[in-house]
């Protein structure tokens, strides 16, 4: 609903800036040059979106494929952009009602040092 709102919110701004409304709207305009001196109202600048987001889960059976295909569907096509940054990052996580056994916790960790990974825990 919210961008509804936002949506509604620019169509109005965009009426009073193209003279679509009411007449109270054109009287308006009319006392301040807008519609009177012949002088056409200039249409808002649009803001260029500078950053993109995502967050996708990934099935654990198909997660190759499917990182190659974010690779090719999106990532090469920010990838174009001469002036991008771009960083993607992979999010793990697990939960066992029976816990994680010691020898799996000892073969993560050695892992994700090898990997590299920025974070690498566990919790109870």
């Amino acid at each position: 609903m919210r961008q509804g709102r936002a949506l509604g919110e620019r169509e109005q701004h965009e009426q009073r800036a193209f003279g679509e409304g009411d007449d109270s709207d054109l009287r308006d305009r009319e006392h301040v040059g807008g519609v009177g001196d012949g002088d056409a109202p200039q249409p808002p600048k649009s803001m260029k979106k500078r950053q993109y987001r995502a967050s996708v889960n990934l099935s654990k059976l198909r997660m190759g494929s499917e990182a190659a295909q974010i690779s090719e569907e999106i990532i090469e096509h920010l990838d174009s952009i001469a002036d991008t940054n771009i960083t993607v990052t992979l999010s793990i996580k697990a939960t066992s009602e029976n816990g994680i056994p010691d020898d799996i916790i000892r073969v993560i960790r050695e892992n994700s040092k090898v990997l590299r990974f920025d974070v690498s825990e566990f919790d109870e």
